[in-house]
């Protein structure tokens, strides 16, 4: 027997509804109450996002704005170099903002003028950026150039001698110019005048270096021979010694190279 067919007019089955729940009222009330808070929580962060950037702004105008740009260069400490100079390498013409003026690379540019040994810089708001700054003592004098320039302990050329009268270095040499250095083999004689005791700085003129010897001339014509640059300090009481209790003549030679035995040859 063959199976049977649904007949065409057949009906599909209903669907059966669900019964629906009924929310109670205060569930519905606490739900509004969570959209309501998250809407609240949305809206304030916006507002805040919003205040944040014009609060941003209104720093940015501020702080990079003519109000807190640098418009005065204060300059202390300086004797030797003129303020104008030291304002120059400073450069901060172009007025920056006191926020991003960089401190360090001012102090190395202030740092390339002959005189000055090093410089410190500070903001002094709004508008003020104070160099302070530490020069750089003359010991000597050496030919240069255009005449006699002065140097520094560490060999610095430091500008024109002009009426200062300190020991003369004999190197056979000319200096360069300020801002240079002496050559590495006679920076040991701007050592020598920069260690140069009180008990008779006064009376040295002159300080050669030949073939790695040292020497002092007096402003007497007597010479002290120290040899190397070691042992200077030993050197030095030695020689303040013979000035204060030898007879010395004119044209006298004193080797003080081994300051526990000194040698006096007389000139004459």
């Amino acid at each position: 027997m063959v199976g049977s067919k649904k007949p065409a007019h057949a009906k599909a089955p209903e669907r059966r509804e669900r019964p629906r729940t009924e929310v109670h009222p205060k569930i519905s009330e606490r739900r509004r109450e969570v959209r309501n808070a998250q809407t609240s929580r949305r809206r304030g962060v916006l507002g805040g996002i919003g205040i944040a950037v014009v609060l941003a702004g209104l720093v940015a105008v501020v702080v990079f704005g003519p109000l807190l740009r640098v418009h005065h260069v204060e300059v202390v400490g300086n004797r030797a170099t003129p303020t104008e100079a030291i304002v120059a390498a400073a450069g901060l013409s172009s007025q920056p903002p006191m926020v991003t003026m960089d401190a360090s690379e001012v102090a190395a540019r202030v740092e390339t003028l002959p005189w000055v040994l090093g410089a410190e810089v500070t903001r002094v708001w709004p508008q003020t950026v104070r160099i302070t700054v530490t020069e750089r003592t003359a010991v000597a004098a050496v030919a240069g150039i255009d005449g006699l320039v002065l140097v520094d302990g560490t060999g610095r050329i430091l500008g024109p001698a002009g009426g200062q009268v300190l020991p003369r270095l004999e190197l056979g040499l000319h200096a360069g110019a300020p801002g240079s250095f002496l050559a590495p083999g006679v920076r040991p004689a701007a050592a020598v005048a920069a260690s140069l005791p009180p008990a008779f700085k006064a009376q040295v003129a002159t300080i050669s270096l030949e073939h790695g010897q040292l020497r002092l001339g007096l402003t007497t014509p007597v010479s002290f021979i120290l040899g190397s640059s070691d042992d200077l300090e030993a050197k030095f009481e030695a020689v303040a010694a013979v000035i204060a209790h030898a007879q010395l003549y004119a044209g006298d030679e004193v080797d003080v190279t081994v300051p526990q035995s000194v040698v006096i040859r007389h000139g004459g």
